[in-house]
């Protein structure tokens, strides 16, 4: 400290050089580790939009060459160990009541539609008619349409677009056609094949989807399509009558 004390005497710019020298030396390394924290949301900037473009790019490819059609559809429902839970979402009808689809699955058989594009509806539709005109009546079979809203420009208007629809679409469809615009991310990560098609899942009374296509079907697709309700509505019908077979004094 002496030593210091002296040298500081001797040298009166010393203390004066060395706090500039600390402080030059903690600005560098401040600007340092911004530019470093810079860098890397920039890194996790590009990462995203280059998921997002092959994302894209991939299903707009893969839409032109194939139909985006992935592969069909199988003709028996898959096994309950092998099937995975329709993702949780709860959406507005056009008929503007709140729907839980998760409430809505135990003791029916639905057929979920589901789509991003325009295109994706019309495809869609190739699905439902044949299921309604084939199931009207039975009380255990039911369906939703559910239009997805992706990206933050559509989101931005996703009031006049919900609008809209009410008005284009037929008032009979109003109750069972969900316009959803809550986060899409994890939907399409599991149960999504091709973003620009149309999907069609049957669920099963417990949520479990049994059964899934994609974009335009063959006919054999919608032929497998009813077989597979047919099955699914017997496996129903049992669990309702062992149900009711149960004694109250016993449940």
């Amino acid at each position: 400290m002496a030593g210091l004390s002296r040298r500081f005497l001797q040298n009166p710019c010393f203390l004066l050089y060395s706090m500039q020298r600390r402080l030059v030396t903690k600005v560098a390394s401040d600007q340092e580790a911004k530019m470093d924290k810079k860098s890397k949301r920039m890194e996790s900037r590009k990462k995203i939009f280059k998921d997002i473009r092959k994302g894209y790019f991939y299903d707009f490819h893969e839409f032109r060459k194939r139909g985006g059609k992935r592969f069909f559809a199988f003709s028996e429902p898959s096994e309950l160990k092998d099937s995975q839970l329709f993702p949780a979402l709860k959406a507005r009808t056009l008929s503007q009541k709140e729907v839980d689809l998760q409430q809505e699955f135990p003791g029916h058989v639905t057929l979920v539609l589901l789509w991003i594009k325009a295109y994706g509806e019309s495809m869609c539709d190739k699905y439902r008619l044949p299921f309604v005109k084939h199931f009207h009546g039975e009380p255990l079979a039911q369906y939703y349409e559910i239009s997805a809203l992706d990206g933050f420009f559509f989101k931005a208007f996703k009031g006049v677009i919900e609008k809209n629809l009410r008005k284009e679409r037929p008032a009979d469809r109003h109750d069972n056609y969900l316009f959803f615009s809550g986060n899409l991310k994890p939907i399409k990560k599991k149960i999504m094949e091709n973003e620009i098609v149309g999907h069609a899942y049957l669920v099963d009374r417990n949520g479990l989807i049994r059964w899934k296509a994609h974009a335009n079907p063959a006919e054999l697709e919608i032929n497998h399509m009813l077989d597979c309700s047919q099955l699914l509505l017997k496996e129903a019908k049992r669990t309702l009558d062992s149900e009711e077979k149960v004694p109250w004094n016993s449940r």
